[in-house]
């Protein structure tokens, strides 16, 4: 097998591996998104006016249980970064593999 050769494989290898980390990257990146849009729409929900002391009430236990879901989503979230960050990582890793591997191949053509 020619350096060429091998360079090749190597490079179909590496797409390869960039392709299969990218999409355990989109897999947790989903969760990530996911708690994001959940959070968002939550913090961004409208405050309906009150007029009696029932519906303050009833506001007040909804504002309440709003900012625990709120609080529990920001850690949900925290979480779900941290575990999406080693993948981050090797995605990134595997495209600047196969990217030295391609100028390695352009350099042997010349």
């Amino acid at each position: 097998m020619t350096p060429k050769a091998r360079l090749t494989a190597l490079l179909a290898l590496a797409h390869l591996r960039a392709d299969k980390s990218a999409l355990m990257l989109a897999k947790a990146q989903g969760v990530v998104d996911e708690l994001g849009r959940r959070h968002r729409a939550l913090r961004d929900a409208a405050h309906a006016g009150t007029g009696d002391i029932s519906e303050m009430v009833i506001q007040d236990r909804h504002d309440q249980w709003r900012e625990e879901q709120l609080f529990r989503l920001s850690i949900a979230m925290a979480r779900a970064e941290a575990q999406a960050q080693p993948f981050r990582e090797a995605h990134g890793r595997d495209v600047a593999r196969a990217k030295v591997l391609e100028k390695l191949i352009a350099k042997q053509s010349r």
